[in-house]
């Protein structure tokens, strides 16, 4: 991973459970992994937990300062290509099983991640739909709510590896027609 998350532990730690999950890396695991005394880890990180909320909210705090850091566009098209690219990066870093995991394992967690989800990412694509529609290039009969949704969910459709096994699909093909779906879908 290309993120520095600011000291050896979270970096390891963040590298093993890409890797392999969350719930199969122990704090013994990580122990090892960065050659740190068990006993020093756990003073500055008690749980496994407080390892992940660290993580998460470093690379939340990441991917918002990336997603307000947009280049100027020439059209609000060109600019929807250029987020749900970004957001494809994203998406590409995670172990599939990582999202599923926080969901059904670490419930404050996860509640981060739906609200950066929504106000930042969910948010970027709405912003850029409005002022699609404003400069006559988008359908006025939008719902500009259900449509950044949908986008988002169509993306994280594209990581399903029981609809879109890797060693059938392409993962840049597959988001690349869905970029394309969607801006067929919305546009006028």
């Amino acid at each position: 991973m290309a993120i520095d998350f600011g000291n050896k532990i979270l970096n390891i730690s963040a590298q093993l459970f890409i890797e392999q999950g969350l719930e199969s890396i122990g704090m013994e695991d990580i122990s090892n992994e960065a050659n740190v005394p068990i006993g020093e880890l756990r003073k500055k990180y008690k749980t496994k937990e407080e390892i992940v909320s660290a993580l998460s909210t470093i690379y939340f705090k990441l991917q918002e300062k990336s997603c307000n850091e947009v280049p100027n566009f020439k059209d609000c098209k060109e600019e929807f290509t250029y987020i749900m690219e970004h957001c494809s990066i994203y998406l590409k870093e995670f172990n599939p099983s990582v999202v599923s995991e926080l969901e059904n394992n670490y419930p404050k967690i996860w509640l981060l991640y739906i609200d950066h989800r929504d106000k930042v990412i969910i948010g970027k694509i709405r912003t850029n739909i409005i002022k699609g529609i404003q400069d006559g290039v988008y359908r006025e009969d939008l719902d500009v709510d259900i449509s950044a949704k949908i986008c988002i969910g169509q993306l994280q459709f594209a990581f399903d590896k029981l609809i879109f096994p890797l060693e059938d699909y392409s993962l840049g093909e597959i988001l690349n027609i869905i970029i394309k779906n969607q801006l067929y879908s919305i546009c006028k």
